[in-house]
């Protein structure tokens, strides 16, 4: 007996993310937010594959492909903090507790760091937020590193009580 040859079922191309199904027809396959999405282009024509691609790249806003960024090596934290709020309104998974928890930690926070908004992103480090909390004596002190966002952000949060002296 002759050994059968197997057939790829997707075969790679020159161009990244598009890949070729053994029926003749090319998919985008894409990262977006942590996670792999596979379109199908409808053709079997690379070259129109390559423009229907071009078009779903540009629909992927967080993509890992993607070409438009909302931030800036120089993003301030209002900056970050607005797109922040931005994609908590956007998460149709959370609930609204949680929404409000966050809004309540962010206005806390701003208030008790004066021109925290006017930072930059790349001077908040940890000891810069061991500086804020001398001055607040809080329940809990949580240094986290939150990177659902486009960048990114060290953020010191959470129940902030003003010392009493």
């Amino acid at each position: 007996m002759k050994p059968s040859a197997t057939e790829k079922t997707w075969n790679k191309t020159r161009r990244p993310n598009l890949v070729r199904h053994k029926s003749g027809k090319y998919y985008a396959r894409i990262f977006a937010n942590g996670k792999e999405i596979w379109k199908t282009l409808r053709t079997a024509h690379l070259s129109i594959a390559n423009a229907r691609l071009k078009e779903i790249l540009r629909e992927v806003p967080n993509g890992r492909n993607s070409s438009a960024r909302d931030t800036s090596p120089k993003m301030r934290f209002g900056e970050a903090l607005e797109l922040h709020r931005v994609s908590l309104g956007q998460n149709v998974e959370l609930k609204q507790r949680t929404r409000d928890y966050w809004s309540e930690v962010s206005r806390a926070l701003v208030k008790s760091w004066p021109k925290l908004e006017q930072t930059k992103l790349r001077k908040i480090s940890p000891e810069a937020c061991k500086g804020w909390a001398k001055d607040y004596s809080g329940l809990a002190l949580i240094f986290r590193t939150v990177n659902e966002g486009p960048i990114p952000v060290v953020s010191c949060l959470v129940g902030i009580q003003k010392r009493s002296d």
